[in-house]
């Protein structure tokens, strides 16, 4: 059953599964979780979310770029 939170025994008897698939840095993650006791899902364990500054840049340019392609359309 998934339960959405991974615990000590998912991350021990998958290991081999995670560093192949996602990376040595997403299982030492996965581990850091576990020493700090944190209950979080897989995926937010795994995937590292962009620090705030970084994420604000990053979806201001996603917004430019849809704007730059919607005017694209009208001019077509």
């Amino acid at each position: 059953m998934i339960s959405g939170v991974i615990t000590t025994r998912h991350v021990i008897r998958h290991a081999a599964t995670i560093v192949r698939e996602f990376g040595t840095a997403a299982y030492l993650r996965c581990c850091l979780v576990i020493l700090r006791r944190r209950r979080v899902t897989f995926l937010e364990c795994v995937f590292v979310r962009p620090p705030a500054i970084g994420r604000r840049v990053w979806l201001h340019a996603e917004k430019r770029a849809a704007e730059r392609n919607q005017t694209c359309l009208q001019n077509a």
